[in-house]
């Protein structure tokens, strides 16, 4: 099998043509495919460039990358088949090939709809959060109904005393005892250093998130 031929099918993942599951037994079964991926010389450099921005990243540290994909990745897990289809596509992504807007692999189309859950201020740490609030909607509820009951559920777990966080970076509401923290205020330092206050209604607790400007 030719690199050519292994770039189309990523392409055709990608797209929807070919299903989670079944690129999952070709990339298994196919150490050619696998060779592709890994041996890349591209994702060694750590760089994409698209229309928008020019993108720096290290894959090695992220939890699941090319060289341990057989090792970890559990494909009955939506966040574990997700991030298959994130390496997949940052590999078209740095070869110029970007067909994101376009895709309609059902995974990926899943994770964004869940996404739309969440107001600018909030960021899914876990898609199993977002999977359990979904699945916790009435039953008799149309798709988008749950999605905006959804909305609201989650607006009220995420509380603020007056205005919601304005991240420098990006979210990171902390949680204290399984529940999300309170939001208080934020304030700037001299140094630039944004702190973000928190504390939990139970027990008082108060926690701060450091953001660099």
């Amino acid at each position: 099998m030719t690199k050519r031929q292994v770039k189309h099918i990523f392409v055709d993942y990608v797209k929807g043509n070919i299903s989670t599951n079944d690129f999952w037994e070709m990339y298994k079964n196919n150490e050619e495919i696998r060779n592709v991926l890994i041996n890349d010389k591209k994702r060694k450099r750590g760089i994409i460039k698209t229309k928008e921005a020019i993108i720096r990243f290290n894959d090695k540290d992220d939890a699941i990358n090319p060289d341990n994909l057989l090792d970890v990745l559990d494909i009955s897990r939506l966040e574990h088949r997700y991030s298959l289809f994130l390496i997949i596509n940052r590999f078209l992504l740095m070869r110029g090939i970007d067909i994101t807007e376009n895709a309609l692999n059902a995974d990926a189309q899943e994770v964004w709809f869940l996404e739309e859950m969440l107001p600018d201020y909030l960021y899914p740490s876990e898609l199993s959060f977002l999977e359990s609030i979904f699945a916790s909607a009435p039953n008799g509820y149309t798709k988008t109904e749950k999605l905006s009951w959804c909305k609201n559920k989650i607006k009220e777990m995420f509380q603020f005393d007056s205005v919601e966080p304005d991240w420098y970076q990006f979210p990171e509401w902390p949680w204290s005892n399984g529940t999300p923290m309170v939001f208080k205020y934020q304030e700037t330092t001299e140094e630039g250093i944004v702190n973000y206050y928190f504390y939990d209604k139970k027990t008082n607790e108060v926690k701060v998130i450091e953001q660099v400007e």
